[in-house]
């Protein structure tokens, strides 16, 4: 009975001490999100050329370990749905990645992420997608490969990261990779010393991509935004138009009278006196009994 009490207690002092211990850890993890579905760019983005360096691959996270995909609930996270690789443009005008038939891949005749439809990147600014859906494309040691119509653009080599580590051009758009323990989602990678700044609303600027500000000036607070997964996006289906119908004539729905019988008025008269006579036999029954 004594240990009983004792392994009851102990199990309980040690459920108290991992629940202590995952509320500090969760709470000292503080960074910015990334929205899945990029807001559109005002105007029309340009169609990129199939020439190297026009977009670079900016920064790679391949180990997650919090929450950096605005569309998912607070504190959840996975590998595959937090993973994330940043584009950066350093051309001064937008682009319009999707048209361009813009992709990722780690090689040759491996598994390649289509940008979406909608993905576009602003000009001097960044972008930022979720493509490692249970392919391992962003595995250590892949070759990362960014294609525009499949002609190769940039590339970089992943290393192995710890957890919630990046692998960084610093500064933006240079040949100087670096493994950064703050990572700058959607944001220049000079400021990788604090908090990402938090999705801007656009309006009308052309500095500006997908909602985020590229300016490394902008004052960092933290993202708390809840957008949806691009597989849950519906697009307004075209509808067909409605091919005239000639005119019909309109069928007689009045119902005929329903046909009389020869025996209907006779069986109604014996219903009426059947009915009479069972009333008269119950009221002589009250009469007999009651008296």
């Amino acid at each position: 009975m004594r240990f009983a009490r004792l392994f009851a207690t102990s199990f309980a002092v040690l459920l108290l001490l991992q629940f202590t211990f995952v509320r500090v850890h969760a709470a000292t993890v503080v960074h910015g999100c990334a929205p899945s579905v990029p807001p559109l760019l005002p105007g029309t983005p340009g169609l990129p050329p199939t020439t190297p360096g026009i977009v670079l691959i900016n920064e790679v996270l391949n180990n997650p370990g919090s929450t950096w995909n605005c569309a998912e609930a607070p504190k959840t996270f996975s590998l595959m749905t937090d993973s994330w690789v940043e584009l950066y443009n350093p051309q001064n005008q937008p682009f319009d990645l999707y048209a361009a038939h813009t992709s990722l891949d780690s090689g040759p005749n491996t598994f390649t992420f289509q940008f979406p439809f909608g993905a576009a990147i602003a000009a001097r600014a960044y972008m930022v997608v979720f493509p490692d859906s249970y392919s391992g494309m962003l595995k250590a040691g892949n070759n990362l490969r960014l294609t525009i119509a499949g002609t190769e653009i940039d590339q970089v080599s992943i290393p192995a990261l710890t957890a919630d580590t990046s692998y960084a051009r610093i500064p933006d758009g240079s040949t100087n990779w670096q493994i950064v323990t703050k990572p700058t989602i959607n944001a220049s990678n000079m400021s990788s010393t604090g908090a990402t700044p938090t999705p801007l609303s656009t309006q009308g600027s052309g500095n500006q991509s997908n909602g985020y500000s590229g300016n490394s000036n902008t004052t960092p607070t933290i993202a708390n935004g809840n957008q949806p997964g691009w597989t849950k996006l519906r697009l307004p289906a075209t509808i067909a138009p409605e091919t005239p119908v000639a005119n019909t004539p309109l069928l007689n729905l009045q119902s005929s009278p329903a046909p009389t019988s020869a025996w209907d008025g006779p069986r109604r008269i014996l219903l009426t006196v059947l009915v009479v006579a069972l009333a008269l036999v119950l009221f002589w029954c009250w009469k007999l009994f009651s008296g």
